[in-house]
């Protein structure tokens, strides 16, 4: 496993810019070891009389001794590598602050076998602003894809902002002396799931049960449909609302207040012993 990141501050072009670039890599591999050997044994049979009285007994000897064997057997192997280079600004004027980065990531796996690659690419932008401490703003926008979905599907955007206001921060409130804390904040935003079934679009075939013909009632191997492609498979989404309000009272009760909405849509469901009530 390799994990390396660099960082280079470029306040020589403009202050508070910076680029960070980071690369991991793991390359898994299972293999088994071990040893065999096989052992000599004997079966006892006695034999008796009327009274149950061994009278004689009989050695019959098995196997052999053989001498130490190895063996080694590849289990399988995963190669994972992920990258991440960001753009970062932070700047404080004033009242004002800002910070944010501009991102691209991506993440590659390789197992073994046919259809095992699985590649994910993200481009993203996330930007805080401030003002007086006061007023905050908070934006994400992603537009991330991945390999499992089908051309023309596999990229989706994602936005999100997120909005608050410090009360307690307030002319009105700031010399209280119950209120010591107040934030009301509201959110809203789009979130997905690329993570479904590979290949899904794709119309599977596989192995029959089998046709006897012929006055041999010979067997003939053949094809059967199996899974059927789901047409224009895309990302789930889920569309989240929220809006909440923060306080400490009195230096001793916090309290914390929400409201949440969430709608998903897009969603893949399983049909398997589904079947249509209409008659054709």
């Amino acid at each position: 496993m390799t994990d390396l990141t660099l960082e280079q501050k470029l306040d020589v072009l403009t202050e508070g810019l910076a680029v960070d670039v980071t690369y991991s890599y793991d390359n898994a591999v299972t293999y088994w070891d071990g040893y065999t050997r096989s052992y000599q044994y004997e079966k006892v049979t006695p034999t008796m009389d009327q009274d149950g009285m061994v009278t004689d007994t009989t050695y019959v000897q098995y196997g052999e001794n053989t001498s130490l064997d190895s063996y080694s057997t590849f289990g399988g192997q995963q190669r994972y590598n992920a990258f991440r280079t960001r753009i970062k600004y932070e700047k404080t004027w004033g009242d004002h602050s800002l910070n944010g980065y501009i991102m691209y990531q991506q993440d590659k796996t390789v197992k073994l076998n046919q259809y095992n690659t699985y590649l994910n690419q993200n481009l993203a932008l996330k930007a805080y602003y401030s003002y007086k401490q006061k007023y905050l703003a908070d934006l994400t926008v992603s537009y991330a894809g991945t390999n499992w979905l089908p051309e023309g599907e596999r990229f989706s955007a994602y936005p999100a902002l997120g909005l608050g206001w410090i009360l307690s921060e307030e002319s009105f409130l700031s010399s209280s002396e119950v209120i010591d804390f107040l934030k009301f904040r509201a959110s809203a935003g789009i979130s997905g799931n690329s993570l479904i079934i590979k290949n899904i679009a794709e119309q599977q075939f596989g192995s029959g049960n089998g046709y006897y013909w012929g006055g041999n009632n010979n067997s003939a191997s053949g094809l059967q449909e199996k899974q059927l492609a789901t047409d224009n498979p895309k990302s789930e989404h889920s569309f989240m609302g929220n809006i909440g309000l923060d306080a400490i009272i009195a230096n001793n009760l916090s309290l914390a207040i929400d409201a949440f909405y969430e709608k998903r849509y897009d969603i893949l469901v399983e049909s398997a012993g589904v079947t249509s009530g209409t008659l054709v």
